[in-house]
């Protein structure tokens, strides 16, 4: 049975993993493909929240090189949800707000 500390370090390698990969392949090209691997981790059975957080932010990020601004605000949201009381909280929590007030409705308009 695995600990919670041993599951951590588990998923948090793969994580580091996918983010190394993310770094490397950022052409246009590559972009769904590391969106599905992004996906198929969040998918993981007892993810520790905050790796989702992480997870969610670069689903995010990625969506952003494509413009998908509602897929963006989706994630960024996603990822505030799943640890609320982390480090990075407070930055998301500013994105969704700023989402909110300024992107969405700028997107509704036409202008993005």
């Amino acid at each position: 049975v695995l600990t919670r500390f041993d599951n951590y370090r588990k998923q948090d390698a793969e994580l580091k993993a996918i983010f190394d990969h993310l770094r490397n392949n950022r052409q246009p090209a590559a972009q769904e493909g590391n969106i599905e691997m992004l996906k198929k981790f969040l998918a993981t059975p007892d993810l520790e929240p905050e790796l989702a957080q992480m997870a969610w932010r670069a689903l995010g990020d990625t969506y952003a090189f494509q413009r998908r601004y509602k897929d963006v605000y989706e994630c960024y949201k996603k990822a505030y949800e799943a640890a609320p009381d982390s480090r990075l909280a407070p930055r998301l929590r500013t994105a969704v707000e700023h989402y909110e007030k300024n992107i969405l409705p700028a997107v509704e308009r036409g202008e993005f």
